[in-house]
């Protein structure tokens, strides 16, 4: 910045509004403790040694509330409008939420898959120990020839495996996104409900 807009822009500041100083200093700082409750829903940042419970907010304040603390002190939400902007902003992370529940029935399957495999390894092993106690009726040929198939059968798993993974690593990536998005969205919306006086200050 130049000398000369420094000197502007400090001119400019000493002919603020003192009510629009006062606003900033009010609504500065970041909100880092919310509850968002709609139904049965909760979604939100919060202590739970420190934050009101969700069953308690409804008891209050019905099943479509918001409460948050800021500077100390702690407000709720409940006007209609500000809870359809809050809404609004959780469609992203809904949609992340969708794409985890569906990596995690992928993962499901692969679990399950791979209990299968270890469980005919776990034949294997006991025909292995047969072998080795030289008893009769299996031989090592045939152990070697169920490992095998044994190993194919992880190795199907294993790609299995790599595929959810890497579906998994997208939804990382995508939560990263959305919960910076999110966080901003929810400062605003707050942000400007305190401004609007839409939210009521409970302690």
């Amino acid at each position: 910045m130049s000398r000369y807009a420094r000197s502007a822009a400090i001119i400019a500041a000493m002919f603020l509004p003192l009510t629009f100083v006062a606003a900033a200093t009010l609504y500065s700082g970041a909100i880092r403790h919310y509850i968002i409750v709609h139904g049965e829903s909760t979604t939100g940042s919060w202590d739970d040694g420190d934050s009101p419970s969700s069953e308690g907010l409804r008891e209050r304040f019905g099943d479509r509330c918001a409460w948050f603390r800021k500077a100390g002190s702690e407000y709720v939400v409940t006007d209609s409008a500000v809870m359809d902007e809050l809404d609004r902003a959780m469609e992203p992370q809904k949609n992340v939420n969708r794409m985890q529940a569906g990596v995690n029935r992928e993962q499901q399957r692969v679990n399950e898959m791979q209990r299968d495999v270890n469980a005919h390894q776990h034949d294997v092993n006991a025909m292995q120990q047969r072998v080795n106690e030289h008893q009769s009726g299996i031989d090592q040929e045939m152990v070697n020839r169920k490992q095998s198939e044994v190993n194919a059968e992880q190795s199907v798993v294993n790609a299995e495996q790599a595929k959810v993974n890497a579906k998994q690593k997208k939804v990382n990536e995508e939560q990263h996104r959305v919960s910076a998005e999110l966080n901003r969205r929810v400062q605003e919306i707050f942000d400007s409900a305190l401004r609007s006086g839409t939210a009521t200050k409970l302690r």
